[in-house]
Order: structure tokens, then C-alpha cells, then sequence
């Protein structure tokens, strides 16, 4: 019983299209094969009236995933009715092939529909089966033939959407879990510059009495570490404050197996920056030689913004040797101008084409599959967080990551 309370109590699924150019594909194959049936089959019963009808399926086709109930009602429950009325009244077939595409109705019911308009739809599913049955005749085989048919459907409907359920909580995860690690990484550079000001602090009230000019200037310098530590919090913490419950406590690493996302240790060295860049151009093992290059003046660049640069070429340089097979060189570009700062990642791997790519920060339906999937979702929430853009996919020559990180958040107001 528990479990039936749970399946009625399921919401609807998110994310539903409301149409897509598929839709259309199937509206066309509807009209046009009732059109052509109708005109050269002559075995149909009361033959206009079956067409019209027919024709009228075309609602059910495009409302499907938005009202698959009601969806189910008509083209299942009404228009059932009426064909298995005009069939058994004239005793002739009032059913016609163009219908076939009315399949995806069903599907779209255990897709999409919450768990008590999914029971009041195989109900209805149950009743077309069983009126058409009758009314037209049926054997037995051809009875039992459509019920695992129709059972085929619905089944297909539900795995999928368990499918995505599992996909979304793994991405949701994999984001939620990077914002952990940038949350810790805050709380390291919120310690470092508060230690600073502490101890510039004391250094001014010391020499207070005696050098009044030192103590001005350590004033000043306690002014400017405070400013730009609370630039730092405020555009982070803002940016990690969503409607998702998650705590801070110990971390994970989205990016550590392939399936799952593992637990880690918090980490708790220095925060890495830019100047920590040429550290992960070392040679590793056999693996294809890292070269690294920094251009433009990485005095303005605020400490939030320099770890996510490290962290994005750190996942990118790690993803391009565990995957990019035969790849001769990986080439990591940071350009840092006035109002921005571009990361360009670039392998010359053979295996490009087969990672899963993340466009404008957003995972594609392939994303969320394995180790790979998951470093691309934390670099591209690395990104969004601090309000740039992300790009990672095939290019001409290999597997390409474009990260854009303005210069504006992070820094003091």
C-alpha cells in the first residue's frame, strides 16, 4: 500500500516540451495518412464521419505532454467511444491505420502525468482496449497482442522517465556539489585576508603612538583587504544562495569516478590562483606535455575568480589526459583584459568526438554520464557562479574548452 500511495503522490515530471518540431512530424503523417486512407479505403463505416473524426486527433498529438490526461481522455476514452458506437451500429471497421501516431499519447501519460492522472489515464487506456476489443471483434490473440502492446508503451514511458529522473539528480548533484567546494575555497580566502587584517591591525596600533603615518597606511591597507574580501563574499554567497537545501560540511568531488559522484576530504591548503597555473603543466607519467600561457596583467583578477581559471584548466588538463587518446599536446590559453578574462583548452585527441558536450554552461541530454560529464557540469557551475559563460565540445582539431569570467563580480564595490 505504501508503494501505491507513493506512485499516486508522484508530481508531474519537469521539464516538459511544450512542442517540438517532432510533434508537427506526426500531426502531418496523421492528416495526411487519414486523407489518403479515407479516400481509397472503402471498407470503412459512416467514411466521413470517420475522418472527421480521425482528424480531430490532432489535438491530443500537441497537447500531450502538457495535459497528457486529458489527452488520454479524448483520444482513448471519446474518440473510442465513438468509433466502437458507429462500428457496432453499422458492423463494420470504424478504426483507422493513420491513427497509429495516437502510440505516442500513451507513451506521453507515464512520461509526463502525475501519479493520479497516470491511474485515471491506464484506466481509460484500459477501457479503449477493451471497447475496441468488443466492438470490432476481436480473437483472443489479437485481445492479448494489444494489451502487451499497449503494456510495451506505457512500461517505455515510465523507464524513461526514471531515466531522467536519475540524470537530473546527478547533475544536481554534481552542481550542488562544486558549489560546496567554491563555498570552502570562500571560507579559505575569507580566513586568509580577516588573518591579514588582524595582523595589520595590531602591526598599526603599535607604531600608533610613535609613527602616526605607519599607522595610517596600515589603516589604509586594513581598508582595502576588508573592501575586497567583501566583494568576494558578497557576489559568492549571493550567488550560491539557490532554493536547494545542501549542506557545507564535508566535501564531494563530482569529477572523482565515473556513475557517482565519491565522497572526499575537505581540503584545507591554501586556495590555488593564477599563480598556480604552471604547477599543472608538470609532466604526469606518459601523458601528452602541457603548455601553458598567461597573457595581460593578473593584478586586477580578485582571488575568487583566479581559483575558478585554476580549477577550470585544472579539470580541463586532467579530462584531456585520462580521455584524449593520442593526443600529442594540450594548450591552455588564459587571456586577461580589462573587463574579462577568456580560458581556452584545446587537445588534439582522437576521442573528442565521443565526450558528452556542455554548451553555454548547460549540459546536453548526453552530459551527466561518467567522470567526464560530471568535471563539465562543475566547471561550467564554476562559471555560471561568477556570472560568465562555458563551452566545451568538438572542434577542429580536437576537444575545446571556453570558459568567459567578467572581471566586475568578485571584486570590491
Amino acid at each position: 500500500m505504501s508503494r501505491l500511495a507513493a506512485a499516486l503522490a508522484e508530481p508531474r515530471a519537469p521539464g516538459a516540451p511544450v512542442r517540438v518540431w517532432r510533434d508537427w512530424v506526426l500531426v502531418a503523417v496523421l492528416v495526411l495518412g487519414t486523407l489518403v486512407e479515407g479516400a481509397l479505403r472503402q471498407d470503412l463505416s459512416l467514411r466521413p464521419l470517420t475522418v472527421v473524426v480521425t482528424l480531430t486527433l490532432v489535438w491530443p498529438l500537441l497537447v500531450r505532454r502538457s495535459q497528457p490526461l486529458a489527452a488520454v481522455v479524448y483520444a482513448f476514452g471519446v474518440v473510442t467511444t465513438v468509433m466502437a458506437v458507429v462500428a457496432l451500429v453499422t458492423g463494420g471497421p470504424a478504426s483507422m491505420y493513420s491513427a497509429f501516431p495516437l502510440i505516442t499519447v500513451a507513451y506521453a501519460l507515464s512520461r509526463w502525468a502525475s501519479g493520479r492522472d497516470a491511474a485515471v489515464g491506464l484506466g481509460v487506456l484500459l477501457y479503449s482496449w477493451g471497447v475496441s476489443s468488443l466492438a470490432e471483434g476481436s480473437s483472443v490473440g489479437d485481445m492479448v497482442g494489444g494489451i502487451v502492446a499497449l503494456g510495451a508503451i506505457v512500461e517505455t514511458g515510465w523507464l524513461v522517465r526514471l531515466q531522467d529522473r536519475s540524470r537530473r539528480a546527478a547533475l544536481a548533484s554534481a552542481r550542488s556539489l562544486e558549489r560546496e567546494r567554491i563555498a570552502r575555497e570562500l571560507h579559505d580566502t575569507v580566513a586568509h585576508h580577516v588573518s591579514a587584517i588582524a595582523v595589520t591591525a595590531q602591526a598599526g596600533k603599535t607604531v600608533a603612538a610613535t609613527d602616526p603615518e605607519a599607522a595610517v597606511g596600515a589603516l589604509e591597507r586594513i581598508e582595502e583587504a576588508a573592501s575586497r574580501t567583501l566583494g568576494a563574499m558578497r557576489s559568492l554567497v549571493g550567488s550560491l544562495r539557490t532554493d536547494d537545501t545542501h549542506a557545507f560540511g564535508g566535501g564531494q568531488d563530482p569529477t572523482a569516478a565515473a556513475g557517482t559522484p565519491q565522497q572526499v576530504p575537505a581540503q584545507r591548503s591554501p586556495t590555488p590562483g593564477l599563480a598556480d597555473l604552471e604547477g599543472l603543466g608538470r609532466p604526469v607519467g606518459h601523458g601528452p606535455p602541457v603548455i601553458i600561457q598567461v597573457t595581460g596583467p593578473t593584478e586586477p583578477v580578485p582571488e575568487s575568480t583566479g581559483s575558478a581559471i585554476y580549477r577550470i584548466v585544472q579539470e580541463s588538463i586532467t579530462n584531456a589526459r585520462r580521455h584524449a587518446v593520442d593526443a600529442t599536446s594540450i594548450h591552455v590559453a588564459v587571456r586577461i583584459g580589462r573587463q574579462q578574462v577568456q580560458i581556452d583548452v584545446v587537445d588534439d585527441g582522437r576521442a573528442a568526438a565521443q565526450r558528452a558536450p556542455v554548451l553555454a554552461g548547460r549540459p546536453t541530454d548526453r552530459a551527466g554520464r561518467g567522470e567526464l560529464s560530471y568535471g563539465l557540469i562543475g566547471m561550467a557551475e564554476r562559471a555560471s557562479v561568477l556570472g560568465g559563460t562555458f563551452h566545451a565540445g568538438s572542434g577542429p582539431s580536437g576537444w575545446r574548452v571556453r570558459a568567459t569570467l567578467p572581471l566586475g563580480r568578485g571584486m570590491a564595490p
